[in-house]
């Protein structure tokens, strides 16, 4: 058993084994880095069209391995809601 944990423990961080066991392991240095560069191009280009009066839309946002983000929940309108919304046009 200890033989067995030595050789899961020298695997290296790309194995298969790793991501599974850690999933933030799935990215190294690099692929971090990488997506920093993106999110921040992106923010550089949203504050240039922002300066000329465009729209610039959602921010760019790269979901991370291992990190879980909240996305809220999308509801359906009721049948009141559909009957006020259209009763106004």
């Amino acid at each position: 058993m200890r033989r067995l944990l030595a050789l899961v423990r020298g695997l290296p961080q790309e194995s298969g084994t790793v991501r599974y066991l850690e999933p933030s392991a799935a990215w190294d240095t690099s692929e971090y880095l990488l997506a920093l560069i993106a999110e921040l191009l992106d923010m550089a280009n949203r504050m240039y069209l922002k300066a000329h009066d465009a729209s610039p839309g959602k921010p760019l946002m790269i979901p991370r391995p291992g990190v879980v983000v909240e996305v809220p929940q999308k509801r359906m309108a009721t049948f009141e809601e559909t009957l006020a919304f259209f009763a106004r046009r």
